[in-house]
């Protein structure tokens, strides 16, 4: 689960 997040959260940063 802790890759998921932090895919997650690069995706979310990428999208800014």
């Amino acid at each position: 689960v802790r890759k998921l997040f932090a895919a997650l959260l690069t995706r979310l940063m990428n999208v800014q």
